[in-house]
């Protein structure tokens, strides 16, 4: 009875065999999910190596354009704020703003980078973080693409390792991520990180999480504030359990951004919202005086004008979408953010062009894309099978815009040359920092470590004159200058003859005055346009400047060989009649030209008799059509839409010699002449 017992006791399949078949399939199932592992950690490793070298070239990119002088504007305000707060100015008063740090949104994210760097307050640093900040906002996207992968799909789909790898590529040949390290600084590179964090938190809930890093995210300022009330949208979409949260992201964004603007007064320094905006309203003279408010209601009212503008940006828009992933903006993950940073980035104007201002809409991009195709893999057969061929279409259409807009990043913002480099490292050491500097925009950047420094920009000069010594740093042809060139010859002719300032460095086009100011010289101002440059300030190939005696008599002087003795003589002017005149001495013959050097066409040619005698000669010339202003917008559909500096043509004054001639140029003219025949 026992042994009946015992054997009832047993299983019935104790020893049924195993299905080979089945062995068979559990063997290569486990074998793919190896492979799949060992896919997996390659490219975890080839996605390290990968973004790490990325970080060397962008720090060598970095050290290239501050060695070279190569920033504007925008580096000087934030570089003079950090110093100043290291300096003990803890709401500084940041003149190269004309309205403090504070007035320029409400950065709070620069004080916090003024801490950061208190003890190594080198201005290549600023540089160095915001390409750290950079390179981690893409690990941080390829960490939550990672992430989304491994949780979505199976353990042994080949898919996974492959996904990774295109999330990193999308990020790492985005050719506008180079061109935002290239912009000097700004807050959207050091704070997309954080919003980036923040929705990976709301992704998974993490409420605590979401908070911390969503008020890292408003440190930016007022733009940031943007963000957050995008993010804030995003989770009213998300289902019930991200409904409050949205609500109060919402509340939070526009909370932060109202005190920041009406209360805390952290709008000063930028351009009131008429300016921006007011263009797109039908109110009178563009909507001058209108507020923010006001502009968003007649807007409403008469949103035609939001669409044309929408169509005219169509490829910057589209630029911006293609070299993110191209069909992330179809995901709500990579719409609401992005689109938030479109619109107000397109709309704006002055802020159209793909570089930092639309940095965030990269990430969100590109999760959108990643999010995507693992959907897609997850559906049935009828869609999974298009992943392979979008999945292709994606990376080629990266690789394409890479291409096609890495290589110009050299041409747009390496604009300053060796020899000049040269002359702007000696006075930067040569120049006190108690005193003040006026400096053109395109090499300001790095004189900004000072209390007083004043940067001319578009239009007239009205430069305030503090301290016992001023220092001006100017050029008409080198870095990215948006001052008129023949104003800032003009005021170089000002600065060596009516104000005796004293000509203490130059080459490179880089001219270095140094004027011992006296008690009545309080303001510097001029007009917006000047008809009149001294000729040694734009000597040609074949020519020197000789600023050696009195600036009366200072001239640009031919070598004796063959080419233009004088070039480079700019002004900005519309069609008309104009007026030419140089005083010089020519003992031979030479040529006169005028060039239209917008579009590199010769317009006129006259012969200068020469009689070795000091004379002013004059010329009229007609310019009777306007040539559209050139810039390289790319190729097919890979193009943008370029912002320039003026809607006039650029001409040019140059005068050219055979060789063996002396010809000296004392003063050039280039005026329009009015209907009753007077200049």
């Amino acid at each position: 009875m026992s042994v009946d017992l015992v054997a009832q006791s047993a299983p019935h399949n104790s020893f049924k065999p195993v299905d080979p078949s089945a062995a068979k399939g559990i063997r290569r199932d486990v074998r793919r999910g190896n492979d799949v592992e060992r896919r997996m950690a390659l490219v975890k490793k080839v996605v390290i190596i990968v973004l790490f070298v990325q970080l060397g070239i962008m720090f060598a990119w970095s050290t290239l354009l501050y060695n070279r002088f190569a920033l504007t504007w925008d580096f000087s305000q934030y570089q003079q704020g950090i110093w100043e707060i290291h300096h003990g100015y803890w709401n500084p008063p940041d003149t190269s703003l004309r309205g403090g740090l504070w007035g320029n949104s409400g950065q709070i994210i620069f004080w916090l980078i003024a801490l950061v760097t208190w003890f190594t307050p080198q201005g290549i640093l600023l540089l160095y973080l915001q390409d750290i900040f950079v390179v981690a906002t893409e690990a941080v996207v390829i960490l939550w693409a990672y992430e989304i992968i491994t949780d979505k799909l199976d353990k042994k789909s080949m898919w996974k390792p492959g996904l990774v790898a295109l999330c990193a590529f999308i990020l790492v040949a985005n050719p506008w991520n180079y061109w935002t390290i290239s912009w000097d600084i700004h807050s959207e590179p050091f704070c997309t990180i954080f919003c980036v964090l923040a929705a990976r938190a709301l992704y998974y809930n993490r409420w605590k999480s979401l908070t911390f890093w969503s008020l890292l995210t408003i440190t930016g300022g007022m733009v940031e504030c943007e963000y957050i009330l995008a993010l804030g949208i995003l989770a009213l979409t998300l289902g019930k359990k991200t409904r409050l949260p949205g609500l109060y992201l919402m509340i939070g964004g526009l909370f932060w951004f109202g005190m920041l603007d009406f209360v805390l007064h952290a709008a000063t320094s930028i351009p009131p919202p008429d300016q921006v905006y007011g263009y797109l309203t039908n109110a009178p003279y563009n909507g001058q005086g209108l507020t923010l408010q006001q502009i968003v209601l007649k807007v409403a009212e008469h949103p035609s004008r939001v669409f044309v503008q929408l169509w005219i940006e169509r490829s910057n828009v589209f630029a911006v979408l293609s070299a993110g992933g191209l069909i992330g903006i179809f995901n709500r993950w990579g719409f609401f953010l992005p689109i938030a940073t479109i619109l107000t980035n397109t709309l704006s104007r002055a802020f159209a062009i793909t570089a930092f201002q639309n940095f965030p809409a990269f990430a969100f991009l590109t999760i959108g894309t990643i999010m995507i195709l693992v959907s897609m893999l997850s559906k049935r057969r009828e869609v999974s099978r298009f992943v392979p061929l979008l999945s292709a279409i994606i990376a080629i259409n990266c690789l394409l815009w890479s291409i096609i807009w890495i290589a110009p990043v050299k041409d747009q913002w390496l604009r300053t040359s060796n020899s000049a480099a040269t002359i702007l490292t000696q006075a930067l050491h040569e120049i006190p920092t108690g005193d003040e500097v006026v400096a053109s925009q395109g090499v300001a950047g790095r004189f900004s470590k000072r209390v007083n420094v004043f940067i001319p920009l578009v239009g007239d000069w009205n430069v305030p004159l503090y301290g016992k010594t001023v220092w001006w740093i100017l050029t008409s042809q080198q870095g990215i200058e948006l001052a008129s060139p023949a104003l800032t010859n003009g005021v170089l002719g000002t600065l060596a003859n009516s104000m005796h300032a004293q000509l203490m460095l130059h080459g490179g086009n880089i001219w270095v005055f140094k004027l011992e100011r006296q008690p009545s010289q309080t303001m510097f101002t001029t007009g917006l346009t000047n008809e009149v440059i001294p000729g040694w300030t734009v000597p040609g190939p074949a020519g020197y400047s000789v600023v050696t005696g009195p600036p009366s008599t200072w001239h640009a002087q031919s070598t004796g060989q063959r080419g233009y003795a004088v070039a480079y003589a700019y002004w900005q002017e519309d069609p008309g009649r104009y007026q030419i005149s140089l005083t010089l001495k020519l003992d031979g013959n030479a040529n006169i030209e005028v060039w239209n050097s917008t579009a590199n066409n010769l317009i006129a040619r006259r012969v200068l008799p020469g009689n070795g005698q000091l004379e002013t000669l004059a010329y009229n010339f007609d310019i009777t059509y306007e040539i559209p202003r050139a810039a390289y917008s790319g190729w097919g559909p890979f193009q943008i839409l370029p912002n320039e500096p003026t809607q006039q043509n650029e001409f040019e004054i140059r005068i050219w010699t055979a060789g063996h001639v002396s010809i000296s140029v004392y003063q050039l003219s280039f005026a329009p002449i009015t209907p009753n025949g007077s200049s």
